[in-house]
């Protein structure tokens, strides 16, 4: 039932239940019989309190049924999405490390090859200063030379 079909009928009971007891009240019957009816009466109205009662226990028990179920699957859901990034966290975390790795090595290559670059770089440095050095002594000779043929001359 809805809440307002409940309400609608809850008021027919009760009203239906004035109406008899006003009816028993003005109608002419004996103490005794009038007692009884109005008893009866009662009764009925206690009875029909007493089922809206238990519906009322028994909707309370369902949604609360409902609500623990509810709550189960909710605690079920946060468990598995936890894990699921718990993994996805993981396995992100050993991605970055191995490429972190990777970069790491890279970076020690290419030190190693500017490195090596830079020692042949050198090398050739050498060299070439060897041989400018020789041609300059060489020039440096032939000039004393010169000096000394100009200076015997005179």
């Amino acid at each position: 039932m809805t809440k307002s079909k409940g309400g609608f009928l809850l008021g027919a009971i009760i009203g239906g239940a004035a109406a008899a007891i006003t009816a028993l009240l003005f109608a002419p019957k004996p103490g005794k019989e009038l007692r009884d009816d109005i008893t009866e009466e009662v009764n009925n109205l206690l009875d029909t309190a007493r089922d809206y009662a238990d519906i009322a226990v028994e909707k309370g028990n369902e949604f609360m049924d409902v609500a623990k179920e509810t709550t189960e699957d909710i605690k079920i859901n946060l468990k598995d999405t936890t894990s699921s990034i718990k993994t996805q966290f993981t396995e992100t975390t050993k991605h970055v490390g191995d490429d972190l790795k990777k970069v790491k090595e890279d970076i020690k290559e290419k030190a190693t090859d500017v490195k090596e670059f830079a020692s042949v770089i050198a090398e050739e440095g050498k060299e070439e200063a060897a041989a400018v050095t020789e041609e300059k002594k060489a020039a440096v000779e032939e000039k004393v030379e010169e000096i000394k043929d100009s200076v015997e001359d005179i």
